[in-house]
């Protein structure tokens, strides 16, 4: 029984030290390695998309070279076209469905196109690195812009394009969940958005979001992980229906309110209440 402890604790010790060698998930996809970052840069976007550009650079003198388009938007030898690769690497009817859902039409959802794009027209638009605090590093998200304009779904809370006037409603038709069970219930909480009517004009984009990752499978290939026009979507506050519903005195699940409320409720932005 102690040379099983022994070894056991020997075991633990080592998966600890390769979790630090590793960085995560996204150190795990270039290479194993960490990215040198000085404490006070670990959260600035900024310092960490240059680690992660670095990296990349690092591993594609290993892979042999290629094209990878840089921050001035032309291609540089030396580094990979990394976008174009990743297109390459991804489901062809994952690829066919975002497209869809990205250009004005009846299977049209979200952010959409100005004008009608293809695959194609993404694979070879001029791609540069964007790094953008919005943009979850730690699990293996890179992120890219193009000059490809759109409109938006959403737009931030300040903004003065959005009406005083909004709605509170379930998330996702009430399929987005808050992480933690409701402490007095136990039972999954039902998070809460916001909507209005907000006019194209103050929905419009000039460029798109494209963001990559390790494909599920196989960390040693990056894969289109989604694309849009406009900046990558903030992720949705942890705040419940039961939540706004307390605020308001109410048991309804569409509750009007105004912008002043959202922002007392900790939102940072509106969604557009119509296609």
């Amino acid at each position: 029984m102690k040379v099983l402890m022994e070894n056991w604790r020997r075991y633990m010790k080592e998966e600890e030290e390769k979790k630090k060698r590793d960085g995560g998930a996204l150190g795990r996809f270039l290479g194993g390695e960490d990215f040198e970052l000085k404490d006070d840069e670990k959260n600035v976007p900024h310092a960490i998309g240059k680690a992660i550009k670095a990296k990349l650079k690092k591993r594609a003198e290993e892979m042999g070279g290629g094209l990878w388009e840089g921050d001035d938007g032309e291609e540089q030898e030396g580094e990979p076209n990394l976008v174009l690769q990743a297109f390459e690497n991804t489901d062809p009817a994952y690829l066919e469905d975002s497209i869809k859902r990205r250009n004005q039409g009846p299977d049209a959802a979200g952010s959409i196109f100005s004008a009608p794009t293809s695959i194609e027209d993404l694979k070879s638009a001029a791609w540069t690195s964007y790094p953008h605090k919005a943009i979850n590093t730690s699990i293996g998200a890179i992120g890219f812009k193009a000059p490809i304009a759109g409109v938006q779904q959403i737009a931030g809370i300040q903004d003065e394009s959005v009406p005083d006037g909004v709605i509170f409603q379930p998330a996702h038709g009430g399929r987005a969940m808050a992480k933690e069970p409701n402490p007095e219930t136990g039972k999954p909480e039902v998070l809460a958005e916001v909507v209005a009517e907000i006019p194209e004009a103050g929905r419009g984009g000039e460029h798109t979001t494209l963001i990559l990752g390790p494909h599920p499978k196989d960390k040693e290939k990056l894969v289109v992980w989604t694309f849009h026009p406009g900046d990558p979507t903030p992720q949705l506050p942890e705040i419940t229906l039961s939540k706004v519903q307390k605020h308001f005195g109410t048991s309804e699940t569409q509750i009007p309110g105004s912008k002043q409320d959202a922002i007392d409720l900790g939102y940072g932005f509106v969604k557009h209440a119509g296609k």
